[in-house]
């Protein structure tokens, strides 16, 4: 692709199996996309960030099968090499760290658009024909409803069109601007999902004049215009907590309108084993933050932590294209 993209999609990873059968989600992931992009001649670029690859294991970019050439795409593989990775604190003990990660994609996507997202999704064709209908604009961040699958319900053999059709048909339960809400096999007016309607009407009233912030699941999908990231310096980095949830609030407080895309512009997840905390899996605490975060709403100024080098600005990373 000669000139830079309309959009850019950035994820992390590394060959380390996390939740088993990492690469296998992650295959279906990128043949979701190239698939898709090619149907609608999205002009993306898939910029994976290889954070601290595991020794012993092959690089990510030769164990998964790419396409060969690409009529309106691109895909770039970031690697934070270990030596890099030591620099931060609670290295030793934490292995991965998602969303520092997240912002050395940031930092060097070329897409006049910015998608953060995760590597075990897929998107639905109606979300994708948006993005290539050009609708995105600078003063709106977007935000978007996951579907949640059952572990295996699809498999790299399977046609990226019959993926998309099991996705549909599979999830059990969707996390909305609600909350994690069932949608089969409970009753929609359950305990549960009335629970998580009393949340958002308590929210719709506490952070009034602003639209309920859409918290949930903003690690998988959050976009923006690239010179917004660069002005909130990406997401907050700081120990080895993260702070997905502040990102809304940043965005809210500085002006910018919340767009909640809608089925069916929707991501589908594929369900995984929930282990390796212990390698530094994000944690996210927003009950904790609760006060900070309304009061950057009130007083309409964006908390903005991070230093000038934020996602690794001031060292060269290496780089492959593979198309």
């Amino acid at each position: 692709m000669k000139r830079d993209p309309y959009l850019s999609i950035v994820v992390v990873g590394r060959n380390d199996d996390y939740g088993i059968g990492f690469l296998e989600r992650f295959q279906i992931f990128s043949d979701n996309q190239f698939f898709l992009w090619n149907r609608f001649g999205l002009e993306a670029e898939l910029v994976v960030v290889e954070w601290n690859p595991p020794a012993g294991k092959p690089y990510i970019n030769d164990v998964m099968r790419w396409p060969k050439t690409f009529k309106t795409g691109s895909i770039r593989i970031i690697r934070v090499p270990p030596e890099v990775h030591r620099k931060l604190p609670n290295s030793e003990r934490q292995q991965f760290f998602e969303y520092i990660g997240k912002n050395v994609g940031v930092r060097r996507a070329r897409g006049q658009y910015v998608l953060c997202s995760n590597p075990d999704l897929l998107y639905s064709e109606e979300l994708v024909r948006f993005f290539a209908s050009h609708s995105l604009h600078e003063n709106e961040f977007y935000r978007v409803d996951r579907c949640d699958m059952p572990q295996r319900s699809i498999s790299p053999g399977v046609s990226p069109d019959e993926q998309l059709r099991i996705a549909d048909k599979s999830y059990r339960y969707i996390h909305n601007n609600y909350g994690a809400m069932f949608i089969r096999g409970e009753n929609l007016l359950g305990p549960r999902n009335m629970r998580r309607v009393l949340t958002y009407l308590k929210n719709k009233i506490e952070f009034s004049p602003f639209p309920p912030p859409y918290m949930n699941a903003a690690g998988d999908f959050f976009l923006m215009q690239r010179d917004k990231w660069h002005f909130f310096g990406g997401y907050p980095e700081l120990d080895h907590y993260a702070y997905p949830d502040a990102l809304v609030f940043m965005a809210l407080s500085s002006g910018l309108r919340q767009v909640a895309l809608k089925y069916p512009l929707v991501i589908y997840h594929q369900d995984h084993e929930r282990g390796g905390a212990d390698t530094g899996r994000p944690l996210s605490d927003f009950e904790r933050n609760r006060a900070f975060y309304v009061a950057m709403l009130k007083k309409r100024k964006p908390w903005l932590p991070n230093r000038r080098n934020w996602g690794f600005g001031d060292i060269k990373l290496p780089e492959v294209r593979i198309c």
